[in-house]
């Protein structure tokens, strides 16, 4: 059975919009400007910045005096209220799943946070069961949990795919592991470096691919 390994944030779910929405709702809240706002998103860096650099950002632009503990809360969970799925997706992995495709979600991040987002979205009926690093103790683009990943599914590389946004955390990674992997380049071009399998601008433009290579 083909296995498909879907990255989260930005791959499944527009994460940079919800982020985006939030932080610069609290701006207004706090009295700050848009410019201030801005410079947060360019130390949140989707997702990828360290979490204690945003939040000191926030403090710094926003005058925000939350203690840490309860600002990283706010920063990790707020946001998942306003996230969506990108266009497309729950039609593309509806006809993966009716042709027999095993799915799954393996993302970097939080557990509670990650859980939330599934739970928010809706795909328990289609995304069955998820890896999240914190709980594998592991983090993309490490290849050993793309590995764990595929063999806890019951599956080989031989048959998988990782599909995702980032190149190194999503695409070079699954590579290395050596899994099939898809692109989602969101009009990017490729930096260089074996190519992925598959590319598209979109989530359900690379699932659509992937579906092209079943055999009928």
């Amino acid at each position: 059975m083909m296995l498909v390994l879907l990255d989260l944030d930005n791959t499944l779910v527009d994460r940079d919009s919800a982020f985006a929405t939030w932080v610069h709702g609290l701006a207004r809240d706090e009295g700050a400007d848009e410019a201030a706002a801005s410079r947060v998103l360019e130390v949140d860096d989707s997702g990828y910045g360290e979490r204690d650099d945003v939040a000191a950002a926030i403090r710094r632009e926003f005058g925000v005096t939350d203690d840490d503990e309860t600002l990283l809360d706010r920063m990790r969970h707020e946001h998942v209220e306003h996230v969506e799925l990108h266009d497309g997706v729950t039609r593309a992995l509806e006809a993966l799943a009716g042709r027999g495709v095993d799915i799954a979600v393996l993302t970097n991040g939080n557990v509670k946070q990650q859980t939330m987002k599934l739970e928010h979205v809706g795909l328990a009926h289609l995304v069955d069961g998820a890896v999240i690093s914190e709980s594998a103790g592991l983090e993309k683009p490490d290849p050993e949990i793309f590995r764990r990943a595929v063999e806890g599914r019951g599956a080989s590389v031989d048959d998988a795919w990782m599909v995702g946004d980032n190149v190194d955390a999503d695409i070079r990674g699954a590579q290395e592991a050596g899994l099939r992997t898809g692109w989602v380049s969101l009009g990017r071009d490729w930096p260089g470096g074996a190519a992925p399998t598959v590319q598209a601008a979109s989530t359900a433009e690379v699932l659509a691919r992937i579906a092209d290579t079943l055999e009928p």
